[in-house]
């Protein structure tokens, strides 16, 4: 399937979408929520393993948690009003990584939840209905500062000070939340 890529701020949404899915199924409202896989415990073991396998294909071993001990990390970002854990996190370090965890993701009707340092107050990077955390924290380079535009090209894992520690010899600071500037 293809476009089913989503990304959720609120719980209620998660459950909408969830139901909308089940019930393509034939599966009873009443039972949506308790459908979806919130933990890695829930899901079958050959599907662990395989969802695994392929995520470490993609982008290593060392960068695929999937222990819950592990994802303990990953359950909220600054905001730690509500909690869920993701199914597992991985840590790509290129586009091309992001775009093949997607595809297995979208292949194994599992949600994606993008991530960048966790310091958001707003919970929107919770796990609310499982899914695949991928954290872009590896995806941290400036590729381009264009001084005669004021523009700069980075990934999505670039913190704010390392733009300005890249501008500033121009005359140039960036600026969209100054007290965030050391975090993200």
């Amino acid at each position: 399937m293809r476009g089913r890529i989503c990304f959720f701020t609120h719980s209620n949404q998660a459950l909408k979408l969830q139901s909308q899915r089940l019930a393509k199924r034939n599966v009873p409202l009443g039972h949506a929520y308790k459908a979806s896989i919130n933990t890695m415990a829930e899901l079958s073991l050959s599907l662990q393993k395989n969802m695994v396998g392929r995520l470490v294909a993609i982008v290593g071993k060392d960068a695929v948690i999937s222990r819950e001990s592990e994802l303990v990390v990953y359950e909220c970002d600054a905001y730690t009003m509500q909690k869920n854990l993701p199914t597992a996190v991985v840590l790509p370090a290129t586009t091309e990584e992001v775009a093949q965890v997607v595809r297995v993701c979208n292949e194994l009707e599992l949600p994606i939840i993008p991530r960048g340092a966790g310091t958001s107050l707003s919970g929107s990077v919770l796990a609310v209905d499982g899914g695949v955390m991928i954290a872009l924290t590896r995806m941290n380079r400036i590729l381009n500062v264009d001084v005669r535009n004021r523009r700069a090209l980075v990934e999505a894992g670039c913190v704010n000070a390392w733009i300005t520690r890249e501008a500033s010899p121009h005359g140039l600071f960036f600026a969209p939340d100054p007290s965030s500037q050391p975090a993200c």
